[in-house]
């Protein structure tokens, strides 16, 4: 897997480029295997402010990954921080 604090920054990047001016408080990285054998990563984002539209932030994502060599497929989890409470 590649650097968990470069695919933050590539979260990140996509976040503020899809979303705006969107307050990250946390990112969780973990790396997993499907039933195949593939490469997976479960990206949790926690944020604040209302729900966030996700639609095509993968197809976003994805190249920013590329850049920085990590082909794994992400599957993320937003998550507003008063869902925390």
């Amino acid at each position: 897997m590649t650097d968990v604090g470069q695919i933050k920054d590539a979260v990140r990047q996509t976040m503020t480029d899809q979303f705006g001016a969107v307050k990250v408080r946390d990112i969780t990285v973990n790396e997993e295997t499907d039933d195949f054998g593939d490469a997976l990563l479960r990206i949790d984002v926690v944020f604040d402010g209302p729900t966030l539209n996700p639609a095509g932030f993968v197809r976003n994502l994805r190249p920013r990954l590329t850049d920085i060599r990590e082909f794994a497929f992400p599957l993320l989890t937003f998550i507003s921080s008063s869902e925390l409470k």
